[in-house]
This record gives C-alpha cells, structure tokens and sequence, in this order.
C-alpha cells in the first residue's frame, strides 16, 4: 500500500523539481504516516511548507540555498478546490516572483460536479484554474496600483510576471499505518465532510429520505459521496476492478448505492488521469 500513494507522487519528480511545495493539512497527514520529508526532498522541491499558515516567510530557505525567489509553487490539498480556495490564493499572493502554480487534487473533477454546493462543473480543474488565474492577476494589479501611487506615480515599480496555473488530479487519498491498515487523512474533505449532526458517519443512522440527496451531494449526508468518490479513486489507483459494495450498516449501505453507479466513470476517469503525461 504504502507503493500504492507513493507512486503517483514519485511520477511527478520531473514536473515539480525545484519547487516551493504547499501540503494541506490531510495531505501533510500522509507525508507523516506514509510519505516523509527525504521523499518529498528527494523529488526536488527547494521546500515543503504547511499551506494553512502559507506565507512569504516561506521562501527564506529556497532563497538562502539558490540566492532566488521562489518562481514555481506545487500545492497538494485532499479537500474540495473550493474549500481550499482562500488558503490556495494567500500561497500564491505570497510569492510575487511566482510564474507557475500547479495545484494537484485528491479530488476529482466527477466529485466536484456531484456536490451541489460547489460552482464547479464536470471541467472543474479547468474552470479553477481560469478562476485562480484572474484572481491573482486582479490581486496583483491591485497591489501594483498601490505601489505605484506610493512611488508618486513612478514607471520604477517592477510589473508581477504572468502566472500560469494549471489543476490536475493526484491520488493522494489514504495514510499507511501499516503495509496492511489504511485510513483516509481526518483533514480531507472525503473524512471531514462524511459527518451528520456531529457524529461521525457509520455511527449514527442515515436521515430519513437521504437517499436521493447523498446521490445529488446535498447536505450532510450527500457529502458521503466524497467518501464514495475517495475509496473508488483508492481502488483504481491499486489497480483493482470494480469493487463490489458490501454493507454493515445503514450509512455504509448509502455509500454503496452512491459508490456502484459511478465505479465504472470514475475508475476510467482516474486510470486515463495515471495514463497522462504530466505537464510542465
């Protein structure tokens, strides 16, 4: 197991190589348990910082070791893209020097379109990453503005480079206590997420008339579908055909009536993502 999330990290060596690296609170969860720094460090990436408390204090080490700014981020998150926006952003807004963002998900663009609280579509990645982009650039405008009526309207004030974002998707989805025990991170939205009234779910009974709601990601109980989402992209990851859902529960048996439809979509969505090139 512990090859099974190390691996789709691994292929991303040439891609992130140099980096300043963001790790959300689940995916620093599984650089504890299942990754560890000299992995990460080994990749390349000039620094692994905590995206929660990003900030431009961050960049102090690259700096010392390069004598430069940070000019490429990578930022992991396990949660919803628009769960993590705000913290994404502060990141970015950090590091003026940035040219390259790439923000890797663990989860997917299907599981972003099947919450119903979220802007995103079935092209999630695309349109966040259009939305992460003219965020930063009115940001950065904003700021250049300030600065140059600070500077009495002087043409010395150096103009921010264009950013170039890209999002895609990453199976970083469960820690490894052991080669034999998994658990998905408590951080991730497919943990955090899967709660009804404060308990957590599996422990308490699914709300009458659920059904059609946590197949539409509504609510409390729709947001089990991240949960679905979470062990479908896992199985396909390890390369296993379409798991068959066995119920001990009432909840247990909501995720598997969420999780069978969409097995078959998103072990092919997952696979074709594994199969593509990463992008520079």
């Amino acid at each position: 197991m512990f090859e099974v999330i190390q691996a789709p990290v691994l292929d991303l060596a040439e891609s992130i190589q140099g980096s300043l690296l963001y790790l959300d609170a689940g995916a620093g969860e599984i650089a504890r348990t299942t990754l560890g720094l000299p992995f990460l460090f080994g990749l390349g990436v000039s620094h692994v910082c905590l995206l929660e408390t990003a900030s431009t204090e961050d960049a102090a080490f690259p700096l010392l070791a390069t004598g430069c700014l940070p000019t490429k981020l990578t930022i992991f998150t396990t949660q919803l893209l628009t769960d993590a926006h705000q913290q994404i952003l502060r990141a970015v807004l950090a590091h003026p020097a940035l040219i390259s963002v790439s923000v890797y998900s663990s989860v997917s663009e299907h599981a972003h379109a099947c919450q119903a609280a979220s802007e995103l579509g079935v092209e999630a990645y695309r349109e966040y990453a259009e939305l992460l982009q003219e965020e930063v650039r009115r940001a950065r405008a904003a700021g250049l503005a300030t600065a140059s009526s600070s500077a009495g309207g002087g043409s010395g004030v150096p103009r921010s480079p264009l950013l170039g974002v890209r999002v895609a998707f990453l199976p970083l989805l469960a820690c490894c206590l052991d080669p034999g025990l998994i658990v998905l991170p408590a951080a991730s939205s497919a943990a955090r997420r899967a709660v009804m009234g404060g308990v957590a779910a599996g422990f308490a009974p699914l709300e009458a008339g659920a059904g059609d709601a946590a197949v539409q990601g509504e609510g409390a109980s729709g947001a089990l579908s991240l949960t679905a989402h979470g062990l479908l992209a896992l199985a396909a990851a390890m390369g296993a055909p379409r798991p068959e859902p066995y119920a001990i529960g009432p909840v247990s048996s909501a995720m598997g009536k969420i999780g069978y439809p969409l097995s078959v979509s998103l072990l092919a969505e997952a696979r074709c993502a594994a199969e593509a090139s990463p992008l520079m």
